[in-house]
């Protein structure tokens, strides 16, 4: 992995971040608590990806050659915070709408590929991903 690859991932989940606040937002207006939980189902989505973007592309690692299984590794490592944040998510707070969360989780992953094939896609070639 390169240095190039940092400020693109960076970029890309900041988008992300202020998709979902602003729409948590707008759901807010509307009822205080379907507004949280966009914001939580959001959350649980990108705090792995900062988590990635800081384990994976640390100045330590980017001297050095990153195997296949360090990525695997790291993406194994973010597919159980995502499980944790998910069950911390409806067992502490109970308040939260279940759905909502889903469906905030769920619209970050579409706004992701959205971006990627129209935003992106025509700014970077697909070979940078």
């Amino acid at each position: 992995m390169t240095s190039k690859y940092k400020p693109l991932y960076t970029e890309n989940i900041t988008h992300h971040a202020l998709f979902g606040v602003f729409i948590s937002l707008c759901l807010m207006v509307f009822d205080f608590v379907i507004g949280c939980s966009f914001l939580a189902g959001s959350f649980v989505y990108l705090l792995p990806q900062i988590w990635f973007r800081y384990a994976f592309f640390s100045n330590q690692r980017l001297d050095k050659q990153i195997t296949l299984k360090d990525l695997y590794k790291s993406m194994f490592s973010k597919m159980i915070l995502i499980a944790v944040l998910f069950a911390l998510c409806f067992s502490v707070l109970n308040v939260l709408d279940p759905l909502t969360v889903l469906l905030g989780y769920l619209t970050i992953i579409c706004f992701q590929m959205i971006l990627l094939f129209f935003f992106y896609g025509r700014i970077h070639s697909f070979k940078e991903f």
